[in-house]
């Protein structure tokens, strides 16, 4: 693989995490409300 779609591969990796990482944040908030 090239670079480009490592580092591509990688940022996507990133933001996934990222966005599980919010959700799961979201999720304890609301169950903190209730």
């Amino acid at each position: 693989m090239s670079a480009l779609l490592i580092s591509i591969n990688h940022e996507i990796l990133a933001n996934k995490a990222i966005s599980l990482l919010n959700l799961e944040k979201l999720n304890s908030t609301q169950e903190f409300h209730e």
